[in-house]
């Protein structure tokens, strides 16, 4: 353990916090804030609570960022929510992030999608939205309760589910 103004390297990752548990035997460790952040070359989570690294299970390795969490890739594409949590394969690189409560996406290109939860592919650039869903992209909004946004293709799709809600938009030419 150690608190104040910590840092913490592993390889590439080097994390920042006020406190950080570390446990040698799984090279598992909790980081908390305020101003929580882990930089590796492949991007950057930050978080106002804390920020945790499950390497515990070498072909699903975690991280958990919890509090105004944010993962922001080497690419650009920023993922926002209340938690944020990304799985890696055996390199270390991003296969999936799931984020909820205040949860956004938001593209290089500067399309925002926004909602309740979402699930993002890595490989695929592919978001699936729940809950209270908003795409903006550009002039043009889109809102329902269930989306698939193909980042890499500029397609957005809502989908209606079975609450009735209606889907509504606003196109600009």
């Amino acid at each position: 353990s150690a608190n104040g103004s910590v840092v913490f390297i592993d390889g590439d990752n080097v994390a920042r916090g006020a406190k950080l548990d570390y446990r040698i035997a799984d090279e598992t460790y909790r980081l908390f804030g305020p101003k929580a952040i882990v930089t590796s070359p492949r991007g950057i989570m930050t978080a106002a609570g804390s920020i945790t690294y499950d390497a515990s299970n070498n072909t699903n390795k975690q991280v958990l960022a919890l509090g105004a969490a944010s993962y922001r890739d080497e690419n650009g594409r920023v993922i926002e929510g209340e938690q944020v949590v990304a799985f890696l394969n055996e390199e270390g690189a991003i296969e999936t992030v799931k984020a909820k409560g205040n949860a956004r996406v938001v593209s290089p290109q500067g399309i925002v999608a926004a909602a309740d939860r979402l699930d993002y592919v890595a490989s695929t650039d592919r978001a699936d939205l729940f809950g209270h869903v908003e795409i903006i992209d550009r002039d043009n909004i889109l809102r329902g309760t269930r989306a698939e946004v193909e980042f890499n293709k500029e397609i957005s799709r809502l989908l209606s589910d079975n609450t009735g809600k209606r889907v509504t938009g606003v196109l600009n030419p």
